[in-house]
């Protein structure tokens, strides 16, 4: 516009002409322009109220519809938004001329954290199949081969000390009892099924299976393992009871990969993801979208996660957590391309746990409880990368908690406590900023408008 201001949202016409050799030819274009709220031009923005103390500091502007509240050496260094009569600072503190009185509240971002859970994967049809060729495959069982074809082993399966190699287009179903390996090595072909029908499947002392791609691991009961479970592309991976991975397990799971997980309990937060220490567990691979989905809760501790993304627009890796998300004792999460993860409980972090965007990624991360980060725990994202948190719900950071280009956007109270450092924007959208003990938040205005952009049609 001739103003220079800004233009306002909606749908805008651009026209170029042009002139070659005496012909005149335009070119439209539709452009579609959405207008940065703003309460994201503010470090903090607490739509109740913004209180400050015990040295806490925000580098930038800051904003609130309702009063800014600051005493013990608390510092804001720009322009401070706030209600005409709500002040409560001295002008030594906070002089006038950084201050925006208002007297029409600033109007504030909606959004939902709500998702359509995913369908559980069908249960295989069984079709008319042999009997398992290989009896119980007890000790040292060598290298016993499986042909292509359905069999099926009645009263459960079990092995020790045994390898087995399955060829292409395989399915065995386990019956009447579980399947157990013990010291065993099952390697298998492409279009792999194994259907245990009424059991656990359980790999102990050091046995691992390995399969070829698209295939199936269906199981009624739940899935523990010990040594290492990796499957081919485009496969999936269903278990009514849950999954456990002891320590030292490895879970490889690549692109396109569907890993559906019902919980061990009867209540909704009841765990359905155990990780335990030194494992690696990794989901998806850059340019494939994978799913996870835990009708539970999630406790992942010493561990390392590895989820990949596309990096198309419009393609993500999805995670989901009906649950709690509970990382704790240095686990790290670590996510290249787009990935977004979903919490409906709380997400907790403690003690030196992480969660890391590789260069040239997006995360976002939708939590409908609350979030408490403590005891070192880090959000940071890499060169050209950026995380949006919407939490519906209340937030607390304290103890050395780092968060390093991201929006953090919550309905409830925001607190950060002790020696907390936030880079990018926190917002609260119903309720009140607080910061106090040596806590800092610095405005990152670029990392803030990349953030928006990749939000706009969700916020």
């Amino acid at each position: 516009p001739a103003t220079g201001n800004p233009p306002a949202s909606g749908w805008y016409c651009l026209q170029s002409v042009g002139t070659v050799n005496g012909a005149t030819k335009t070119v439209s274009v539709a452009v579609e322009l959405a207008t940065m709220p703003a309460v994201f031009s503010s470090g903090i923005f607490g739509s109740a109220s913004i209180r400050m103390d015990s040295n806490s500091q925000v580098i930038g502007p800051a904003g609130t519809n309702g009063s800014v509240t600051m005493n013990n050496n608390a510092t804001i260094s720009g322009l401070v938004t706030a209600d005409k009569d709500s002040y409560n600072v001295s002008t030594t503190q906070l002089p006038e001329a950084n201050r925006n009185p208002i007297t029409t509240p600033l109007p504030v971002p909606t959004f939902s954290i709500a998702f359509s859970a995913p369908a559980a994967p069908t249960a295989p049809t069984v079709v008319s199949s042999s009997a398992w060729p290989l009896g119980n495959w007890k000790v040292n069982n060598s290298a016993s081969p499986l042909a292509s074809g359905s069999y099926t082993a009645s009263s459960g399966l079990s092995s020790g000390q045994s390898t087995i190699a399955v060829q292409n287009n395989a399915t065995v179903y386990v019956n009447g009892g579980n399947l157990s390996m013990d010291k065993s090595t099952w390697t298998t072909g492409n279009n792999t099924t194994i259907y245990v029908t009424n059991g656990n499947m359980s790999l102990t002392s050091n046995s691992r299976i390995t399969s070829g791609s698209n295939s199936t691991y269906y199981v009624n009961g739940g899935i523990y393992v010990d040594e290492a479970m990796s499957l081919g592309a485009n496969s999936t991976v269903y278990s009514k009871q849950g999954m456990q991975l002891n320590s030292n397990t490895t879970m490889n799971l690549p692109g396109a990969g569907y890993l559906y997980l019902a919980n061990t309990g009867n209540a909704a937060n009841a765990n359905a993801l155990i990780i335990g220490s030194k494992s690696v567990f990794s989901l998806g691979s850059v340019g494939n979208s994978s799913l996870l989905y835990c009708r539970g809760s999630a406790n992942i501790s010493d561990a390392t996660i590895n989820i990949n993304g596309p990096t198309t627009d419009n393609a993500a890796t999805k995670v989901y957590f009906t649950g709690d998300l509970d990382l704790n004792n240095a686990t790290v999460i670590n996510t290249t391309g787009n990935v977004e993860i979903y919490v409906t409980g709380r997400l907790l972090m403690s003690n030196n746990s992480k969660i890391l965007a590789a260069n040239n990624s997006n995360l976002v991360m939708k939590m409908g409880g609350f979030v408490d980060l403590n005891n070192n725990a880090e959000i940071r994202s890499g060169t050209n990368s950026t995380i949006a948190m919407l939490i519906d719900d209340n937030v607390t950071f304290s103890n050395n908690t780092v968060i390093e280009k991201a929006v953090v956007l919550a309905t409830g109270n925001v607190e950060l406590n002790n020696n907390s450092n936030i880079t990018g924007a926190i917002i609260s959208t119903g309720s009140e900023v607080y910061m106090t003990n040596n806590s800092i938040v610095t405005y990152d205005e670029e990392a803030v408008k990349i953030i928006w952009n990749n939000i706009t049609d969700q916020v």
